[in-house]
């Protein structure tokens, strides 16, 4: 699956966590419950441990973790991921906002731009 093409005035490209307000945070904690109560999509027979669709996320990339942090995939495998992850939490859950990230990790993307 290819994401969608898309410019800086489309997407906002990240919202610190530290710069959320005490509502945003709420509904993102609200999103995250919401994928943790939702049954899981992952097939029972590859992924057996998988109790909720929150728990799909967690187990692939438990099991994807080799080809994940190849070096040739990390950053594109990791971008997939958090649009599937971002992409869930808006479709299943109704959130309205960005997925959060720590300074840390945003510094470690902007080194690589």
């Amino acid at each position: 699956m290819l994401l969608p093409r898309q410019t800086l005035r489309d997407r906002k490209l990240t919202t610190i966590r530290s710069d959320l307000s005490v509502d945003e945070r709420k509904e993102y904690i609200r999103a995250v419950l919401c994928l943790q109560s939702k049954p899981p999509k992952a097939p029972k027979d590859k992924v057996p441990g998988s109790l909720s669709r929150f728990d799909d996320f967690v187990a692939t990339h438990m099991t994807m973790a080799p080809q994940l942090h190849s070096s040739t995939n990390l950053f594109a495998a990791h971008r997939y991921f958090i649009y599937t992850y971002e992409k869930a939490l808006r479709e299943e859950c109704g959130y309205q906002g960005y997925q959060p990230v720590g300074l840390l990790a945003l510094s470690l993307l902007l080194c690589f731009v």
